[in-house]
This record gives structure tokens, sequence and C-alpha cells, in this order.
């Protein structure tokens, strides 16, 4: 009997060791710990993670290979970060890793605090003209490093671009989601059939529906965000991929409706929209270079968007939890305080803001059914309008990226 319970306490210590080395590999990849799994995007998981040998957090984006991933998806991966991995701008997520183990693919990317602009059109609505032109200037020189890198992004859209603090500033915009980037030599002149178009309908280029496209189709792009951030919704609405192709390839861009709903709309502005947004790629601007020349004009008769506004908008976006601080003394407990610098420390000032500051013609507000912001850069509610501005896209916007196809 007492041979018996001798064999049993081991096996059960074998046990209890087995099940915790289990657990311990399931919170581990490589050199990060998993903090945090956020969600599933496609066959990647998103999760927060922190790198043990240099002490900070990070995004991870994992293929996991449990799922079996098919040959093209593993190349896709690798491609993104192999891409991104060049560009070395301040306004450009910073991908810093990338690795293998015996069962998945991962990147590691730059741990960032803020909201997607896609989310702050939800809580503010559209936004002051100046602000517009500050964000729209940041995009388009972090847009021209990742050109000059001969890369095409190919979904530049308001939930692809993240504000933060960083470097000193409030609205600090960076670039991010390279997951369907290319490089430019790699296009070819046009699909056929059935193939696969990848992008999001409401921001593609007419081209792009017809397989084509290169930079003056990410120009084309960034006229439908200018427009968006003025008027709080793209500027074509449709509820098919079709019916897109067909505003996009016929209508000429709704001005005249951004100028009755912003009376204060400034023609240069209105001209960039127009240029940027031309049907022929040849009558766009040249380069993102040029727009933002343009966009520089535009700033000099406006005014600049001062540091003073911008802190107010986010003492708004604080005081309604849109952005939420509290995550990483709580997620990383053995971070040194003066490790919390950029936009974590920036925002850990204004954690006792009573009340709301900012101002605007719309005052968001999220409904219970609306998903608390996340300080993942890559974590975001559906881009479903749930509360806010009632048409700000119909139908949801990434319900038609992936399936979008050549006709």
């Amino acid at each position: 009997a007492l041979l018996l319970a001798s064999a049993l306490g081991v096996w059960a210590a074998w046990r209890v060791e087995l099940l915790w080395g289990q657990l311990t590999q399931a919170n581990r990849l490589d050199r990060y710990r998993i903090v945090k799994r956020m969600q599933t995007n496609g066959m990647s998981r998103i999760e927060i993670g922190w790198h043990e040998l240099l002490e900070r957090p990070c995004i991870i984006k994992r293929l996991p290979g449990s799922t079996f991933p098919l040959e093209s998806e593993v190349q896709e991966f690798r491609r993104e970060a192999e891409l991104v991995i060049w560009v070395q701008n301040p306004h450009v997520v910073r991908v810093f890793d990338f690795g293998e183990t015996k069962e998945d693919f991962y990147l590691a990317m730059e741990y960032l605090v803020g909201v997607n602009l896609h989310q702050l059109l939800k809580a503010q609505g559209p936004l002051p003209q100046r602000r517009v032109v500050f964000l729209m200037r940041q995009i388009c020189e972090g847009m021209a490093a990742v050109h000059e890198q001969g890369i095409l992004h190919r979904d530049i859209k308001p939930s692809n671009l993240f504000l933060t603090v960083g470097h000193g500033q409030y609205d600090f915009v960076k670039v991010i989601d390279f997951g369907i980037a290319r490089r430019r030599p790699s296009l070819r002149s046009g699909a056929s059939g059935k193939e696969r178009i990848p992008g999001t309908p409401a921001f593609m280029a007419p081209e792009r529906f017809h397989g084509e496209g290169d930079l003056p189709s990410e120009i084309y792009a960034l006229g439908v965000l200018l427009y968006t951030l003025l008027a709080g919704q793209p500027p074509f609405r449709a509820a098919s991929v079709e019916e897109y192709k067909m505003l996009h390839s016929s209508q000429e861009p709704p001005v005249g409706r951004l100028r009755a709903q912003r009376p204060e709309l400034l023609p240069q502005v209105a001209d960039v929209i127009m240029q940027a947004m031309a049907k022929s790629p040849a009558q766009r601007f040249s380069s993102v270079e040029a727009m933002r020349g343009a966009l520089d004009q535009c700033q000099q008769l406006l005014g600049i968007w001062r540091q003073e506004e911008a802190q107010q908008a986010w003492q708004y976006l604080l005081h309604h939890k849109w952005v939420d601080t509290t995550s990483l003394s709580s997620l990383f407990p053995e971070m040194p305080s003066f490790a919390m610098t950029g936009a974590a420390s920036s925002f850990q000032e204004h954690q006792n803001v009573s009340q709301p500051v900012y101002t605007s013609s719309f005052q968001g507000k999220r409904d219970s059914n609306t998903p608390e912001v996340q300080t993942s850069m890559l974590e975001a509610p559906g881009e479903q309008q749930t509360g806010g501005v009632p048409s700000l896209v119909l139908p949801d916007w990434d319900e038609l990226h992936t399936g979008t196809r050549n006709s």
C-alpha cells in the first residue's frame, strides 16, 4: 500500500509538472511571453507580448502552424514582414522582429496606445478642417517613405491609420497593416476571371477594380481619406462591390455635398480632393510629396492645428474611455516606471480629467453594445457604426475587403 501511494504521489507530481510546463509553453513564443490574446484576423492571431530580453511590450501577429496554413499564406505572411521592416519613418509602424518556431510564424511590432482614425470618427465625428490637414500631411510623409522603398500599401483607409502621442506631439499618425502590400515591380498589367483583387472598395481607385494600379491609385485612396475625415463618411456608399466599381468609375467626388455640410471648407482643400480623386491616373498628383505640398499651402491659409487644441481633443477621448491607458501597468507590472515613456506616459498625465474640453459639430457617444477601444494598434471594434454618425459606412467595409473580385 505504501509502495502504491508513493508511486501515485510520484505520478501526480510528474503530471502537475507536465501540465504546468504545457501551460507555460502555451504562453510563450520564442523569446516573447504572451500577455494577452486579442483577436483573430483570418488565419493569423493578434496578441500582446513582452520581449523578455529587451524588456518591452509589443504587438505580435502570429500565423499558427496548427491551422495548417497553405504555403501561399505563409509566403504572404513573410512578405508582409519583409516589406515593412525596411521602411524607417516615424509615421510608419515599426516592425522589429520576424521569426519562426517549430509550430508558428510571427512578426513583432511596436506597441501603440491610442485609436485608429475610424474609431476617432466614431468618437468625435467629422474633424476640424485644420486638424484634417495636420493629419493628412503626416500620412503623406509616411506614405512617401513607403513608396520610396518601392512598396504599395493598397489598403489606405481610416482603420489602417493609427493616432497616438509620440515624438513630443499629440495627434501623431502612423500607417499600419501591410497585410496586402506589394512591391511595385510585382504588379501585373491586369487581372482576369474571378481572380481576387485585395483592397477595400470604398477607398479603391477605378483602375483597381480591373486589377491595375500603381502610385496614382494610392493617391486616389488618400483623396478618399481626406474627404472621409472631413465628412465623417466616405464620398460613395454602396451595397456591393459592383456598385462601388460603378460609383468610383463614373461619379465625380460629391464636393458640393461636402461644401453644404462644411460651409467653411477652404476651396484649396476641395481642389486637393478633386485632383487626388481624378478619374484618370495621369490627372492626379504626381506623387504623395506633391499632394503634401498642396496640403502645406492649405495649412498656410488655414493656420496650423495647435498642440493645445490637440491636447483638448485627447482629453475628450480619455474622458469618454475611447483610449484605455491603464492596460500598460496592468499587463506589464514588471515594466519599470521610467520605461513608461512616449505615448503611454503622456496619456497617464490625463488620467484624472474630470470634464471634456473638446467640442465639435458632433459629440460621439458609444451605446452599451459598442466595444471598448483597446490599446492595441490592431484591435479595433467592427467597422459597422453603432453610435455616433449613423451612416458612417454601409455595408461594413471589412465585409467587402477580402471578397473583392474582378468581374
